[in-house]
C-alpha cells in the first residue's frame, strides 16, 4: 500500500484545492474523491510521484488520464482496480 495517505482527510483537502483550478467537471471531482477514499493504487501512486518531484502538471495530467480511462471503461460508478485497467493476456 502506498505510504502517502497517512492522513486521508488531508489528501482529500489537497485534491479539492487542485480541482478548483484544474477539474471543472463535478463528476470528475467526485470520482477523484472516491478513488482516494477507496485507496486506488493508481491515484496513490500519482501522489507518491508528486511527493518526490512536486510537479503539479504531471500530477494533474496523471489524474486526468486515470479519470479518462475509468470513464472509457464504464467504471465511473464502480470500484476501479489495477487489474481492470489491463486486457487479459491470451495464451
Amino acid at each position: 500500500m502506498s505510504p502517502i495517505p497517512k492522513n486521508k482527510k488531508q489528501l482529500l483537502q489537497f485534491v479539492n484545492s487542485l480541482t478548483k483550478y484544474h477539474f471543472k467537471d463535478k463528476e470528475d471531482i467526485e470520482a477523484l474523491n472516491r478513488l482516494i477514499t477507496e485507496e486506488n493504487e493508481f491515484v496513490l501512486s500519482c501522489f507518491d510521484v508528486f511527493d518526490s518531484d512536486k510537479d503539479h502538471e504531471n500530477l494533474i495530467d496523471s489524474l486526468q488520464r486515470i479519470l479518462d480511462k475509468s470513464k472509457s471503461m464504464g467504471f465511473h460508478q464502480q470500484k476501479i482496480t489495477p487489474s481492470s485497467f489491463y486486457q487479459p493476456v491470451e495464451q
